[in-house]
C-alpha cells in the first residue's frame, strides 16, 4: 500500500512509536530544532522540528541502524552506539524503511502530504503530482491527500494539472532511465520508437562536443569508423583482414574484433529471400539467417567453412577464407 504522510511530526528514531505526551517539550522549551532529554526514561528522547508535534523515540545502545522519520520521506535518523545523527537523503531519493538506506523515489512507498494546512476556508481544490511517480497525483480532501491514479497509458502533467497521452506529463519527475535501441537503430522521437538509421533523421554527429581525438563505431558497419579530431569528422576504412573494435579504438584482426554487422536490417526487401545467408565477419565457420530483422547465428558443420563466394558452408579445399577471420 502506499503510504501517504503528512509533515506533522517529529522525527521517530524508533521502529515503533509512541504517542506524543499530552505537553509537547518542544513547545515549552521553544526548542524548533533538536533533540531533548526523556524526563523519566535514559533510553529515549524527543525530536524537535519547526515547532511541530514531538514523538517519543530512542535508539538501540549498541547498534547501527537507520531509522525513519515521521512525517518525512527524504530524512532518516542514523543511530551510532545509541547516539541519533539526523540525515537526508540526496534530490530524487526517499528513505526506505525495510532497506535502511536511501533509494529511488519510484522504488519506495512515500508521498509527503501537499494539503495546505488547515484546510483552507472554504475549500479550494488543490490538485497535485507525485515526486515518485508519474502515472499518479494527489486530490487534497479536507488537508488529507488522496492518491489517484492516472488512467492506464497516461501521465500526470502538473502544469495542465490532469493526466494527458504518451510522454507530454510536464510536470513528469521521474527518474530517468538510459536505454538503447537494439540493432543499432535509432530513436525516433516523433514516433516514440527505435527504427533503422536511414529511416530516422538525426541531427547529433559522432564527434558533436568532442575536443580531442575519438575512434567512434558506425552503426551496424565493421569495416569502416568515424575518427574525430575535435568535433570534425574523417571516415576511416579498415585494412583487409581487419575490423573496427570499440573498445580497442581502432581496426584489429577480424578475428578479435567484437564488431557483429546485422545484415537482416541492411537487406533489399524485394530480392531477399528468408533462405539468404550472410557471413560473420570475424568467422569463417559461422553465417547468419535473419528472422525478419533478427540475427540468428549458425556455425558451419564439422570441418565445413562458410564460403562468401556462394553464401553456403563449402569443403575447406574448395575456399580460401579471408585473412585475419577466425577458424570457429
Amino acid at each position: 500500500l502506499l503510504a501517504l504522510v503528512a509533515i506533522i511530526g517529529c522525527a521517530a528514531a524508533q521502529t515503533t512509536t509512541t504517542q506524543s505526551p499530552a505537553s509537547d517539550p518542544c513547545v515549552e522549551t521553544a526548542t524548533a530544532d533538536g533533540f531533548l532529554p526523556h524526563p523519566t526514561e535514559c533510553t529515549k528522547y524527543f525530536s524537535c522540528y519547526g515547532g511541530k508535534d514531538c514523538v517519543v523515540n530512542n535508539c538501540p545502545p549498541n547498534e547501527i541502524v537507520y531509522l525513519p522519520v515521521n512525517g518525512s520521506c527524504t530524512d532518516f535518523i542514523r543511530c551510532i552506539g545509541g547516539v541519533a545523527y539526523e540525515s537526508s537523503c540526496q534530490p530524487g531519493l526517499f528513505f526506505d524503511p525495510a532497506l535502511q538506506e536511501c533509494n529511488l523515489e519510484s522504488e519506495v512507498d512515500c508521498v509527503v502530504n501537499p494539503c495546505t494546512q488547515p484546510p483552507p476556508d472554504p475549500p479550494i481544490l488543490e490538485i497535485y503530482p507525485n515526486p515518485g511517480n508519474c502515472k499518479e497525483y494527489i486530490l487534497c480532501l479536507n488537508g488529507e491527500g488522496i492518491v489517484r491514479q492516472c488512467a492506464p497509458g497516461l501521465f500526470f502533467d502538473e502544469q495542465a494539472t490532469s493526466c494527458v497521452a504518451g510522454f507530454e506529463g510536464d510536470g513528469c519527475t521521474g527518474v530517468a532511465t538510459l536505454q538503447s535501441c537494439p540493432d543499432q537503430k535509432y530513436f525516433d522521437a516523433s514516433r516514440s520508437l527505435c527504427d533503422v538509421p536511414e529511416n530516422v533523421p538525426c541531427t547529433i554527429g559522432p564527434c558533436t562536443g568532442n575536443t580531442a581525438l575519438k575512434a567512434v563505431e558506425i552503426p551496424n558497419i565493421c569495416t569502416s569508423y568515424t575518427l574525430c579530431v575535435g568535433e570534425t569528422a574523417y571516415n576511416r576504412t579498415c585494412a583487409e583482414g581487419t575490423l573496427f573494435d570499440s573498445a580497442y579504438g581502432d581496426c584489429v584482426l577480424a578475428s578479435n574484433s567484437s564488431c557483429v554487422e546485422n545484415p537482416c536490417l541492411t537487406a533489399d526487401p524485394a530480392t531477399a529471400l528468408p533462405t539468404t545467408l550472410y557471413p560473420v565477419l570475424s568467422s569463417c565457420k559461422k553465417y547468419i539467417i535473419c528472422n525478419k530483422l533478427d540475427p540468428v547465428v549458425r556455425t558451419c558443420a564439422g570441418a565445413a567453412v562458410f564460403s562468401r563466394t556462394v553464401s553456403d558452408c563449402v569443403d575447406p579445399a574448395s575456399y580460401v577464407c579471408p585473412p585475419g577471420t577466425s577458424d570457429v
